[in-house]
């Protein structure tokens, strides 16, 4: 800068210009510690200060993330508040019946600790499984040819050798099966910044020759790959000619989740066209709710709860 604005000020100051009292200044506040000692000794300063350490590791590790990041990591005692009341009891037993099934731990000893996302498909999608009206209300809500449903769980894997699971899995009288992946907090689609050697090979080996002829050629690079990690490997289990259909549910809140649509517009651009479908988690819900408002009153109190329960709703205006 040039020193014009310096200049002015100057010219104010000799032209007389006074400047404005401050009412709040305190002519005699430092004058009442001229005399004041300048420590004042602790005896035990030493364990003070290593107590004080302490305590704010333990807000920094335990408490801050368990208020924000991990609340969905109860005590066991309470560990049944991951279900919403509407669907506690019947959820319950289902586990119960399931646990001794090997179908996944996330269902029986640790039951208490879930992810968000876990937590969320099974409030989402347990309803409808209760009754078989339910599953007739979610494949008209979600679009789908009405299909009897021969089986359904939860954390499905469909390969032991790798983690990939489908929050929720339909398997359809017709042949044809239906898998969703329910996101909520995360920020990617499970990329892997680093995969490692194992990781590259079994891409060379294995999921680049299952995506082939569904994905677009650009998104049989490696990179592309990794970095939509979980959904090309759920894309890769799906068999097109026997009509499989993936969805793949997140909030339209998740401003994270929501910057990377265009990106998964371009995988689904290729021959997997209409097999995959990106939805909106608020959407869903409210496609379930039009559909049940008059209908199934259990299912229109349930999703009301979820929508209280999961969605951010702005204040009302005064």
């Amino acid at each position: 800068q040039d020193g014009s604005s310096e200049a002015t000020a100057e010219a104010e100051i000799e032209g007389g210009v006074e400047e404005e009292e401050d009412l709040f200044y305190d002519d005699y506040f430092d004058d009442e510690f001229d005399g004041a000692p300048v420590g004042y000794p602790d005896p035990i300063e030493s364990i003070n200060r290593g107590v004080f350490a302490f305590n704010r590791q333990i807000d920094k590790w335990i408490l801050d993330p368990l208020t924000e990041t991990y609340q969905f990591i109860l005590p066991k005692p309470l560990r049944q508040l991951n279900v919403m009341e509407s669907i506690r009891r019947e959820f319950l037993a289902y586990r119960t019946e399931i646990s001794g099934a090997d179908e996944q731990a996330l269902l029986s000893p640790d039951f208490h600790y879930l992810t968000s996302s876990q937590a969320l498909a099974f409030n989402l999608f347990f309803p409808f499984r209760l009754t078989s009206s339910g599953t007739q209300l979610l494949q008209s809500s979600l679009g789908l040819e009405q299909d009897r449903v021969v089986a359904s769980s939860f954390e499905t894997s469909l390969d032991a050798e790798e983690q990939l699971t489908f929050s929720f899995w339909m398997e359809l009288e017709s042949g044809k099966r239906v898998g969703f992946i329910t996101l909520f907090a995360e920020e990617t689609f499970g990329s892997i910044l680093k995969p490692n050697p194992g990781d590259v090979n079994r891409f060379r080996d294995v999921y680049r020759k299952q995506l082939q002829g569904k994905v677009p050629d650009m998104c049989l690079r490696q990179e592309v790959f990794f970095d939509h990690y979980q959904i090309m490997r759920a894309v890769s289990h799906l068999d097109l000619e026997r009509g499989d259909h993936l969805f793949l549910i997140f909030p339209e809140a998740n401003d994270q989740l929501v910057r990377h649509e265009s990106e998964i517009g371009i995988i689904s651009s290729g021959a997997l066209g209409g097999s995959m479908t990106m939805l909106h988690l608020e959407d869903v819900v409210q496609r379930i709710l039009d559909a049940s408002a008059s209908s199934a009153p259990f299912f229109a109190s349930h999703y009301l709860a979820f929508k209280e329960k999961y969605f951010l709703t702005a204040p009302a205006a005064e």
